[in-house]
C-alpha cells in the first residue's frame, strides 16, 4: 500500500474516533459496520476491507464490511442514512470527476 493511502486511513479512523475519546467516552463499545455500496471485489470493496483491517488496529474492535450493491450505490447509501444514528455504522462513498 502507498504510503498516502495509509494516511488517509489513520486520517479517517483519527476523526471517526476523536470526538468519542475527547468526551471521554469509551468508544468503540461493539464492532462497527462499514456499508460498502458496490459488489463485493470490486476496487472499492477492496479499498473498505483495507480501511477495515487498518481500522482495526488502531480501535481494537473489529469493523464488519457490508455490500449492499444495486442501483449505482444508490441501494448503500440509503441503508447507511436509515442506519440507527449511533456511531456504529459508517459508508464508504466514491466520487468520480
Amino acid at each position: 500500500m502507498k504510503p498516502i493511502a495509509r494516511v488517509f486511513i489513520l486520517m479517517a479512523v483519527l476523526l471517526a474516533v476523536f470526538p468519542a475519546r475527547a468526551a471521554g467516552i469509551d468508544y468503540p463499545t461493539k464492532p462497527l459496520m462499514l456499508i460498502c455500496p458496490f459488489s463485493p471485489g470490486g476496487s472499492r470493496d477492496i479499498i473498505g476491507r483495507i480501511f477495515a483491517t487498518t481500522a482495526e488496529k488502531y480501535l481494537g474492535k473489529s469493523l464488519v464490511v457490508v455490500n449492499k450493491a444495486g442501483a449505482s450505490g444508490v441501494i448503500g447509501i440509503q441503508a447507511a442514512i436509515q442506519a440507527t444514528p449511533d456511531g456504529y455504522t459508517l459508508a464508504l462513498i466514491s466520487t468520480s470527476m
